[in-house]
């Protein structure tokens, strides 16, 4: 029970401090840290990532409410629904196999560490928050009850990628969850059609083509005549991303990635994330397999999200961003109904001090963002800045 209170708090804790920072986000007006990517609409013309957007203006304009606002709240929202959906899976288990889980910088906390330098406000948080409560649905709710959550599911993932086409990739984690609670006959039928109508937004998204600059001016007058603007504007920011094909993606990240020590060392970087993630998901092994083992031949499905996250990353750069979600997606299906118990992690912090030295080092001297490992993060920067001021 005090592991569980200690959860509570921390979750507590990490939700106000991330939505009091990301005001700052808002209250900058900046467009590449998240705010604006939520803005794109469809006020020049049909474009991908437009349905949000153009929700959250059509419903600023009937409030007379800041859109950049509603989108800090509906972020908040997000996170909040996110972080309790994983409070009521997690006090339901042993909470050992997760210590290092829980304190790492990717995991909860991560919205909070990508502030430094990425974006904490981003859209793959409605698939995270959606997959998180399924499987929710799937360890409490009968089976008549959960076929209807889980058809829902479907549907508003398939139209979230009408917000950001990424998240089409993210379909098999959804229909794992389906394993454990449809019959075989329904879940492939269903995940079938799923697939066909991710397949016509893909088409939808993709087909019609770059926009214009003109068009993109457009989208950047919409949203300031709702009442927010978009002071903080840059060539690579999500609206100016619009005017691109696969040509000018391709030169960007080849430009992008040698300013920044080239291919290899974006690799390397990318690998030592997912060497120290790891770590964290040693003790929950046996329920990683468990997953594996029972999702049978959907298991492939998974692989094949994989590889397509791997063939965005030659005109992509949100490299990190791929990476945590797919890490997070896992931790999510841990959490699934009837699996094994997970192993006492090594080293588990006890009276010792270099243990809680060890986890405190683990979930301060590195973090993720947009080109994967980076040191330090948001806590430990804080804490350096708090030195200093006192010292003075």
């Amino acid at each position: 029970m005090r592991a569980v209170r200690l959860l509570r708090v921390y979750m507590l804790l990490l939700w106000a401090i991330t939505q009091a920072t990301t005001w700052a986000v808002f209250y900058r007006h900046h467009t590449t840290r998240g705010v604006g990517d939520w803005l794109i609409s469809y006020q020049a013309g049909w474009t991908r990532r437009g349905l949000l957007g153009e929700g959250l203006l059509a419903l600023a304009r009937g409030l007379g409410v800041n859109p950049g606002l509603l989108v800090w709240l509906l972020w908040g929202l997000l996170y909040a629904l996110f972080l309790g959906a994983l409070y009521l899976l997690l006090r339901e288990q042993n909470l050992k196999p997760y210590v290092w889980l829980l304190a790492s910088p990717f995991a909860l906390a991560f919205p909070l560490h990508s502030l430094l330098k990425g974006a904490p406000v981003r859209k793959e948080w409605l698939y995270l928050t959606l997959l998180a409560w399924l499987v929710l649905a799937a360890r409490r709710l009968p089976r008549r009850k959960f076929r209807a959550g889980f058809a829902a599911a479907l549907v508003l993932l398939v139209l979230s990628g009408l917000a950001h086409e990424m998240l089409l990739l993210f379909l098999p984690y959804v229909w794992v969850v389906g394993v454990w609670r449809l019959e075989p006959a329904v879940l492939r039928r269903w995940a079938g059609w799923s697939l066909l109508l991710a397949g016509a937004v893909g088409l939808a998204v993709v087909l019609p083509g770059p926009l214009s600059p003109a068009q993109v001016q457009r989208l950047y007058a919409a949203v300031e005549q709702a009442g927010y603007i978009l002071a903080q504007r840059e060539p690579h920011d999500p609206f100016m991303v619009l005017t691109w094909d696969i040509r000018d993606a391709w030169a960007f990240s080849q430009a992008f990635w040698q300013a920044r020590g080239g291919w290899l060392v974006a690799l390397g970087r990318c690998l030592a994330t997912v060497g120290l993630m790891a770590w964290a998901y040693i003790p929950l092994w046996p329920r990683l397999r468990a997953v594996w083992h029972k999702a049978r031949w959907w298991r492939w499905t998974l692989g094949a999200s994989v590889v397509g996250t791997l063939a965005l990353m030659p005109v992509a750069i949100d490299w990190g961003r791929f990476v945590t979600t797919h890490a997070l997606s896992w931790f999510i299906l841990t959490l699934l109904p009837g699996l094994p118990p997970g192993r006492e992690p090594w080293p588990l912090p006890r009276s010792r001090p270099w243990h809680w030295l060890l986890l405190a080092a683990y979930a301060l001297a590195w973090r993720v963002d947009f080109y994967c490992l980076e040191s330090g993060n948001f806590f430990s920067r804080l804490l350096a800045f708090w030195l200093v001021h006192l010292a003075r």
